[in-house]
């Protein structure tokens, strides 16, 4: 007869937080964990139950021979293997059962085989069984030298009998066990909550849906109660209750859906597995009547593109179970790659490049000089190197050292800076090509492509989802932001997108475990943006005229994933209330050339000049930096009338108190902050400053939107014909009938 610890639908969660860095542990009979858990002894097994499971019938038993062979791991290895199988247990306990691919999943018949560890090449390999009603028996962990078939596999009915019966002996025993439950005030939410570190019961505190009501604070009710068609950002600390309040949320939506009979599909997408699950077993508890959280799936977003776009061809693996564990892995397979270019070229490098840089690959590799030098070099990779397809070759080098800089960019001060980068990017791809992988980025950006396929058009209406709900919003680069708004269901509708995040959360401490580096701020700055300390508010909309505020409503409800408005994201957006004026429309110009465009630009803006009244102001306001340019350098030129005042820095904008009359040219980064009554917007190139990459794009639609926020009263807009990034904004902005070509 085998021996089995058997774990309550919850005890094995909180047993591995509880002990996670004690793993493994010795387990005595009547010991309590947690002071909600108890261990209890029958026959020659051991049962680990949770209070909030006394009325359940599931169980996860673990052979106790596959504990032991785990026990040789770290305490780290061995918890993790746990976690493994804790999800592979919820799943059964919910079918259908879906599995990362790296986990190599085959099925046959009740039976299922999977990795136990991230690391294929261990070998190690769990055999369970999915019992009715929910339960799992997993009988066998494995190594790659015992090679078993699912087929030639025999399970022990006799031994599924036993531990059934005597689980539920177990229960009536924890019963006695467990003291009392504790009385702590229960109207309240615990003060820190750290989804990390506690489990889904602690944050629902075993609370319905219906009777969280009467506890919610004013802010989660706010949440609650908000139904506007379009995108809402909650913005709070750890602890504020920001995942419980998504949680809520998606049920109320699920329920309010169920009852008129339409088929709502919701995505709650998160950043890891493990918040992941902890969210989809909070929803079971929540749900009271059981069916709406039918239609509400919760998915790692590297996990979505596997279930849309189908797993990856056979020999190419990711690295990394989701987003989370995937930058950790690029982050330590990129400072292995510094190591070994410091190893071999460093010498011809040493004297050229920057200072910043030369202590990044000297120090050791759990220095803050590396962690910053290693996360940089994961930026640049993710935002440039990718994006522009710059794979290793002859010519590759000299593409990337011609690639124009932009301000939100890592900074690479020499041209030995960019040669070096290049080196370990060289180094980095070839250690991922030899093992066969890819990056959850890189995966990610295929998956980005294909949402903007002809393919994924047709499937949209079908597939797509009706509301997107994004928990942990602070950790998603560029890459996954860009990628929401492609997942709604209705693609001539305002994405319906709730995000939540902490803006005080830094990814690179989540993700390095270093010290804030000189390129994030002290507030814990999310990923890189402009470096804007101003926010825009449209709390009121005076200074609007009905037709502006109605287009920047356009563009905010259309691309609110994209929108970088600063830490505090204190943004609400109010529908005008005056009647619109179809002949004052903001309006679209396309012009044919650069010389053209420019010099509508300029005789359009004193023509709106020369009609202002005395208090009112004319700019003209280049989307990017590189907009600025070529409008600086033909105001520049002999053709041009007195009048006009280029701002190009924010100490700049001091100039106008004593130029009221001037026409400012400027670019919208150094815009925040002024108002204009009249703006002329320019668009040379239609994209980013540095190309079509998702940070570049995600840039340039914050920019174009400030922009276009400065203007009070008459907003022009005139672009380059071709010009996609803001062709396509504008065509949409005209079909939705918030603008109008001319």
């Amino acid at each position: 007869m085998s021996r089995f610890v058997v774990f309550s639908q919850n005890a094995l969660a909180e047993f591995i937080e509880e002990h996670r860095e004690e793993l493994p542990m010795q387990l005595s009979n009547g010991e309590v964990i947690a002071q909600d858990t108890v261990v209890v002894e029958i026959e020659d097994d051991t049962y680990v139950l949770a209070r909030q499971d006394l009325d359940s019938s599931q169980f996860r038993a673990i052979a106790l021979a596959s504990l032991d062979l785990l026990s040789a791991q770290p305490s780290s290895t061995f918890s993790r293997a746990l976690a493994r199988v804790d999800r592979v247990a919820g799943e059964i306990s919910r079918p259908p059962v879906h599995l990362p691919s790296s986990w190599r999943t085959w099925h046959l018949g009740r039976l299922l085989a999977f990795f136990a560890l991230p690391q294929i090449h261990s070998g190690l390999r769990w055999i369970v069984e999915e019992l009715p009603g929910g339960s799992s028996i997993f009988w066998e962990l494995y190594d790659r030298h015992s090679v078993i078939e699912l087929s030639d596999f025999v399970t022990q009915p006799a031994e599924v009998e036993r531990l059934t019966r005597n689980f539920a002996l177990a229960i009536t025993r924890a019963s006695s066990l467990l003291p009392a439950p504790s009385q702590s005030a229960p109207g309240q939410l615990r003060p820190m909550i750290d989804l990390e570190a506690v489990g889904p019961r602690a944050v629902t505190q075993g609370r319905s849906y219906g009777a969280w009501s009467s506890f919610l604070t004013d802010g989660q009710l706010a949440v609650l109660q908000y139904s506007a068609p379009e995108a809402l950002k909650i913005r709070g600390p750890a602890g504020s209750g920001k995942t419980l309040t998504l949680e809520l949320k998606a049920l109320q939506e699920a329920m309010a859906e169920n009852g008129s009979g339409e088929h709502l599909r919701v995505l709650f997408a998160t950043h890891s597995w493990a918040l992941a699950n902890q969210v989809d077993t909070a929803l079971h508890q929540l749900d009271e009547s059981g069916r709406a959280v039918d239609c509400i799936e919760v998915w790692p977003l590297v996990y979505l593109r596997e279930l849309i776009q189908g797993e990856l061809p056979l020999g190419v693996e990711m690295l990394g179970e989701d987003s989370l564990d995937g930058k950790r892995k690029q982050l330590t397979l990129i400072s292995e790659s510094i190591d070994a270019i410091k190893g071999s070229d460093w010498v011809t490098y040493v004297e050229a490049v920057s200072d910043d840089l030369r202590r990044g690959v000297e120090t050791a590799s759990s220095s803050n000089d590396r962690l910053a030098l290693v996360w940089d070099l994961m930026r640049e990779f993710i935002e440039v190197f990718d994006p522009n397809e710059l794979k290793p070759g002859i010519e590759s080098l000299q593409r990337y050292i011609g690639l124009p800089r932009a301000n939100w960019m890592v900074r690479l001060e020499t041209q030995a800076d960019r040669e070096f980068v290049f080196g370990v990017y060289r180094e980095y791809v070839a250690r991922l090509v030899s093992e066969g992988q890819i990056t959850t980025d890189q995966a990610l950006d295929d998956f980005r492509r294909y949402l903007e396929s002809y393919t994924w058009n047709i499937r949209r209406g079908s597939d797509g989802y009706d509301l997107i709900i994004v928990d942990e919003f602070h950790l998603f680069n560029d890459t996954e932001r860009y990628i929401l708004h492609l997942l709604s269901r209705d693609a001539n509708s305002y994405p319906r997108i709730v995000m939540a995040l902490d803006p005080y959360q830094s990814p690179y401490a989540l993700l390095t475990g270093g010290n804030t580096p000189r390129t994030v701020s002290a507030q814990g700055q999310v990923w890189p943006t402009r470096g804007r300390e101003q926010f825009i508010s449209l709390r009121t909309t005076h200074r609007f005229s009905p037709e502006v505020l109605q287009f920047v409503s356009h563009v905010h409800r259309s691309l609110p994933n994209l929108l970088e408005l600063g830490d505090d994201w204190d943004i609400a957006i109010q529908d005008a209330q005056e009647p619109i004026d179809r002949r004052r429309l903001p309006e679209v110009k396309v012009m044919s050339s650069i010389e053209s465009l420019q010099r509508f630009v300029f005789e359009e803006a004193h023509r709106l000049n020369d009609r202002a009244a005395g208090d009112e102001r004319t700019a003209i306001i280049g989307v990017g930096h590189s907009d600025l340019e070529l409008l600086k350098s033909y105001a520049q030129s002999p053709d041009i009338r007195d009048g006009v005042t280029v701002v190009e820095s924010r100490d700049d904008a001091e100039l106008l108190r004593y130029s009221r009359r001037t026409i400012v040219i400027t670019s919208a980064e150094y815009a925040a902050g002024l108002q204009f009554a009249n703006v002329v917007m320019a668009s040379f190139t239609g994209k980013g400053d540095s190309g079509f990459s998702t940070s570049s794009q995600r840039v340039f639609v914050s920019e174009l939107y400030l922009a276009a926020s400065r203007c009070e009263r008459t907003l022009k807009m005139v672009m380059i014909r071709g010009n996609e990034g803001f062709g396509d904004i504008a065509q949409d902005a005209i079909r939705a009938g918030v603008a109008i070509a001319v």
